[in-house]
C-alpha cells in the first residue's frame, strides 16, 4: 500500500505535481509528463488511463465519472471534484449502488463534522448517481431523499479602510492583487492566469471566465489602468508572460497563492491591522456590494440568484424610532 499523501490532495490517484508540472507514475514504466495547466493536464490523464471494465462499485462508477465527466468542468472544480470524491471513496465506494441508503448518507453528514463541505459531498455523491443511472448501474439515486445541512449566509464584508490597511502589509504583488480585485470582481483562478500576450487590449482586460465561458472585457479607466501598471513593473522572470508570476515566472497555483494570503491575514490579526479576519473571496462580495445595480453584469454571472448570494446585507431593515413623548 502506498504512502498518503501530504500535499495536492486533489490530484487522482498516481498523479502528482513536480517542478511545476504534472506527471502520472504509473505502476510499470516511466513518469509520464501531463503537462503545466491542471485542465490540460487532466485531460490527458482521462485520455491515458483505461476505463474501468466493470462498474459494479461506487468506487468503479466515480473512476468513469472522473474520466468522462469531471474533464468538463473548469480546473478549479475538477479539482474540487477529485478531493471531495477522495473522502466519499473511503466510506461509499466499496459499496454497491444499491446498498447505499438516505440513512447512510445521513451517517456520512452528521458525522463528516463540516456541514457546508457535507451538503457539496452530497450534491456531488447525487451527480454521481445521476449518471450512474444514465449508464444502467443504478435505478436509483437516494441523494434525493436527503436534505441539505442549514447553511449560515456569510455576512463578511471588507470595508475600503481594511483593505487599505491589510494592503499596507502585503508583498507589492498582493497589494495590487487586492486592487484589481476589487475594482472588477475578478475570480482568483482568472486573475492568476492573467496573461501579458493574450489578455490586455486597447479596450481593457480581455478574457473568457474560465467557470462558464463567457468573454468579458473590463474596459480601461484610470485607476485600472494604474493598477496593471503597478503590476506589470514588478520584477518577473525574464520571460515570463503572467502578471502574477512567481519566481520561476510560472501563475500561483491557487493552493499556493491561498498559503501565501493566510500568511499576511495571520500577520494582520497578530499585529492588530485587522481585527476580524476576511476571505480573497469576500473582496468579490464586496465588489458586487458596492454597486448593486450591475453587480450580475460585473461578476460575469449568468444567474442572478449566483449574484444575489455574493451581495450582503441586502436584507437588513432600518427602522426608525418613535419620538419619545408619543
Amino acid at each position: 500500500m502506498g504512502r498518503k499523501r501530504k500535499s495536492r490532495r486533489d490530484l487522482p490517484k498516481r498523479v502528482y505535481f513536480l517542478h511545476g508540472a504534472y506527471y502520472l507514475f504509473p505502476k510499470d514504466g516511466k513518469p509520464v509528463h501531463l503537462g503545466r495547466n491542471f485542465g490540460q493536464a487532466m485531460a490527458e490523464w482521462a485520455r491515458l488511463i483505461d476505463r474501468p471494465a466493470t462498474m459494479t462499485t461506487i468506487a468503479q462508477i466515480m473512476d468513469r465519472y472522473l474520466l468522462e465527466v469531471a474533464p468538463k468542468n473548469a480546473p478549479r472544480t475538477q479539482q474540487d471534484k477529485v478531493k471531495d470524491m477522495r473522502l466519499l471513496r473511503t466510506v461509499f465506494g466499496h459499496m454497491q449502488p444499491h446498498e447505499i441508503t438516505p440513512p447512510d448518507i445521513y451517517a456520512y453528514m452528521d458525522g463528516r463534522g463540516a456541514p457546508v463541505r457535507a451538503n457539496r459531498e452530497k450534491a456531488l455523491l447525487s451527480h454521481v448517481f445521476s449518471y450512474a443511472i444514465r449508464w444502467g448501474v443504478a435505478k436509483d439515486n437516494p441523494c434525493r431523499h436527503v436534505k441539505r445541512n442549514p447553511e449560515a449566509r456569510r455576512e463578511r464584508l471588507p470595508l475600503p479602510a481594511e483593505l487599505t490597511a491589510f494592503k499596507a502589509i502585503c508583498p507589492q504583488f498582493l497589494a495590487v492583487y487586492i486592487d484589481i480585485k476589487y475594482m472588477t470582481g475578478m475570480r482568483k483562478g482568472d486573475m492568476l492566469k492573467l496573461r501579458l500576450d493574450q489578455h490586455f487590449s486597447p479596450d481593457g482586460i480581455d478574457l473568457r471566465i474560465s467557470k462558464n465561458g463567457k468573454r468579458m472585457v473590463y474596459a480601461w479607466a484610470p485607476d485600472l489602468e494604474d493598477a496593471v501598471k503597478r503590476a506589470k513593473a514588478i520584477k518577473r522572470r525574464v520571460g515570463s508572460f503572467y502578471l502574477f508570476a512567481t519566481r520561476t515566472g510560472q501563475p500561483y497555483s491557487e493552493s499556493g497563492f491561498d498559503s501565501i494570503w493566510q500568511r499576511y491575514m495571520r500577520r494582520a490579526l497578530k499585529d492588530g491591522v485587522l481585527k476580524e479576519r476576511f476571505r480573497e473571496h469576500d473582496i468579490r462580495a464586496s465588489t458586487a456590494s458596492a454597486d448593486k445595480e450591475h453587480a450580475q453584469e460585473r461578476l460575469g454571472q449568468k444567474n442572478k440568484s449566483s449574484t444575489d448570494a455574493y451581495i450582503r446585507s441586502k436584507n437588513v431593515t432600518v427602522v426608525k424610532p418613535l419620538p419619545k413623548n408619543i
